[in-house]
């Protein structure tokens, strides 16, 4: 008997503690929000993703092969066909091919994977400042006052600035992430073309030093150049995402009255007694 009652007991603390402790999220704060007023139902649902398919953008980043371009043994293989005394812009060209090829796989298993890491990373942001006790404390005090009208009427006011701003973080982050696809297109392209020109380069030894010459160093610096232009629309999208967060902060202030206007210092929401009727 004692037993069942010390469970009971525990249940209820557990679900107290699981009320307690909910999380709050850009959609809590959206729909309350709604809730408060007619007018500004789904003008704020900016604030919940940067566009409607980024989930479907974070899985596919999720999923991208991260093979080397060429695996180092396989690479040697076909270097030593390049012609030992073959030089190109008076540097020995297996050294001069090897450096280039080294870079291409840092570039494809380190360094174009870390930015669309960093990408899927603030896709998922879940707030500090939501987290905030400050915040958490303020969300709770303005979910339980009444509506107050007057700051409603200044959320209207400055939703323009909010929506201008979001719409030029969105049109530029799907911009760079379209041309990314473009940028992964062709690189794609380019190293069909390169295991091309390699089998080439090993079926006819006797061309080695003119295909080495033609083909093999133009190829890996068109992929380098691409490489080098992927990084800098991910990085462009990422800073897009990184300027987007942090402004969902203060959004989420100024709408649960922290902030009396978008650009004032945030102060903490009091709860207010309730008039005694």
């Amino acid at each position: 008997m004692r037993i069942n009652l010390f469970i009971a007991i525990l249940s209820l603390f557990l679900v107290v503690q699981v009320v307690s402790t909910e999380s709050i999220t850009f959609a809590s704060i959206v729909k309350k929000l709604y809730g408060q007023s007619k007018s500004l139902k789904s003008k704020f649902d900016f604030m919940l993703k940067i566009t409607k398919d980024i989930d479907a953008i974070k899985k596919k980043l999720e999923k991208m092969p991260r093979k080397a371009f060429l695996e180092h043994n396989t690479s040697e293989y076909i270097l030593k066909h390049v012609p030992e005394d073959l030089q190109i812009n008076g540097t020995d060209a297996r050294q001069v091919l090897r450096e280039k090829i080294d870079a291409i796989n840092e570039g494809e298993t380190i360094s174009i994977k870390e930015i669309d890491d960093q990408i899927c990373t603030r896709i998922t942001f879940k707030s500090k400042g939501i987290l905030d006790e400050a915040i958490e404390k303020s969300y709770k005090n303005w979910a339980k006052n009444p509506v107050d009208a007057h700051h409603l009427k200044q959320i209207n006011l400055d939703y323009p600035t909010m929506k201008s701003k979001f719409d030029n973080w969105q049109k530029t982050f799907i911009d760079e992430m379209k041309a990314a696809d473009v940028l992964r297109d062709e690189i794609k392209a380019y190293f069909n073309g390169a295991n091309s020109i390699f089998k080439t380069l090993l079926n006819e030894p006797h061309n080695a030093s003119e295909t080495a010459e033609k083909y093999v160093d133009g190829i890996l610096d068109g992929i380098l150049v691409r490489h080098y232009r992927l990084i800098k629309k991910l990085e462009s999208a990422a800073d897009v995402l990184q300027k987007y967060n942090n402004e969902r902060v203060i959004w989420t202030e100024f709408i649960i009255g922290m902030r009396a206007k978008l650009e004032s210092d945030p102060k903490p929401v009091e709860l207010k007694q309730k008039k005694k009727k």
